[in-house]
């Protein structure tokens, strides 16, 4: 593994996890290591498993991130793929539980018999030694920072720490919280895109959600959720949200809708599908589904899910499917092209929709909303601007002597 080329972690969690994640990448990156999160890594529109493989293989070590969520439903796989890299290539890999996690929650099986960190609060009363031991982890050196026994002192102290330690970040419970951090309640700006939704749903058996990352489409479909049911007369036992990130086959779609309806073996769908009664199927995604034969025999066998059991589609992806898909040939029995000429888009947000957003975040906060007000004269996705707001309320910070302009 060339040095220039590998990461020192790669973390792996459940997304809807990601402000605390964020949160402590960017802990490690402070701490001087080189770390691998999806979203910075994973460029649009491109197959992700073979990415994900690559990625893990670079790796010096994989921290299997546990959160409030759980493990989320792609992350097992990526357990597994680091475990069989960790025996091969002799790396670390281990459980982190971060502060939020619910107090009954233990390591996976597979990971019960290694290491874990603990960064529960009633586990680890100093964020800060806790967040240390993680980087010791990865690395395998033991912090600088870390108190040192002396032999000429009083056994029971401990020496200053020769490396001042990066703050604990708000996301995971430090104490200088970040307004701009962290998801949204609810989505701002995107009432019109969410009726959409659920008009083409009741009145059609399919609709496609584009968005480029970071324009709120997790967000957006964690609120339309709540909706199946009154708006549709889909109960949550009839629905289910398949993510594309590590199915490679036919046979992995087909074993992944069993396993959400309660079965076992992949070859029992056919009856699944109609005694459980499933009538909508998320297919969340779709960049990372294969674009040659396999990924095209995945196409064809959900359109005739979608046709022949009018289980209803709601197809999510970065790009339009005709670019997500371009090897897709533009003929009748193409099982995506041309199959929703009219997608539900999410642009940026208007002007007035990113004041508000950055009025909801600093409600509370004494902060005048004033001092953000050049970030929104232009249209911009919520990601985006959260992220140009946080760094200005960091300059903006008491004491940092900065200046919003």
């Amino acid at each position: 593994m060339a040095d220039d080329d590998a990461f020192d972690c790669f973390l792996s969690h459940n997304s809807k996890d990601k402000p605390a994640v964020r949160a402590l990448a960017g802990w490690l990156r402070a701490a001087g290591l080189k770390v691998w999160l999806d979203e910075e890594e994973l460029r649009p529109g491109v197959p992700w498993l073979p990415l994900l493989e690559a990625a893990i293989g670079r790796s010096r070590s994989v921290a299997v991130l546990l959160g409030p969520h759980g493990l989320g439903p792609w992350e097992e796989e990526e357990m597994q793929a680091a475990l069989s890299l960790a025996v091969q290539y002799q790396r670390p890999i281990f459980a982190v539980m971060l502060p939020q996690t619910p107090p009954d929650t233990k390591p996976p099986l597979f990971l019960g018999n290694r290491t874990w960190i603990d960064l529960r609060p009633a586990a680890c009363p100093d964020l800060q030694s806790g967040l240390d031991r993680l980087e010791w982890g990865i690395t395998g050196t033991r912090p600088q920072r870390f108190g040192v026994r002396s032999a000429s002192r009083d056994p029971a102290t401990v020496d200053e720490p020769e490396t001042p330690a990066p703050s604990a970040p708000s996301a995971l419970g430090g104490s200088d919280h970040n307004p701009f951090d962290g998801d949204s309640p609810a989505p701002i700006g995107r009432d019109r895109e969410i009726e959409r939704i659920v008009n083409r749903l009741s009145t059609a058996n399919l609709c496609t959600l584009v968005g480029p990352p970071g324009s709120g489409k997790t967000l957006l479909l964690d609120t339309i959720r709540p909706r199946f049911e009154p708006a549709l007369g889909i109960g949550p036992e009839h629905w289910l949200r398949i993510g594309f990130r590590l199915i490679r086959t036919l046979g992995d779609l087909r074993a992944e809708i069993v396993k959400g309806l309660g079965g076992r073996t992949a070859s029992d769908w056919r009856r699944l599908v109609e005694t459980r009664g499933l009538r909508l199927l998320v297919l969340d995604d779709l960049g990372g589904m294969h674009e040659g034969a396999r990924g095209l025999e995945m196409r064809r066998w959900l359109r005739g899910l979608h046709e022949q059991y009018a289980v209803k589609l709601l197809l999510v992806s970065n790009e339009r499917l005709e670019l997500v898909f371009p090897k897709d040939e533009r003929a009748p029995d193409s099982p995506f092209w041309n199959l929703d000429p009219m997608p539900v888009e999410l642009p940026p947000l208007a002007p007035a929709d990113c004041a508000r957003l950055v009025a909801l975040r600093l409600s509370g906060s004494g902060c005048p909303a004033d001092d953000y007000a050049d970030l929104c004269r232009e249209p911009r996705q919520p990601r985006d601007l959260l992220h140009q707001c946080a760094r200005r309320f960091e300059r903006l910070r008491p004491g940092q002597g900065g200046s919003a302009r």
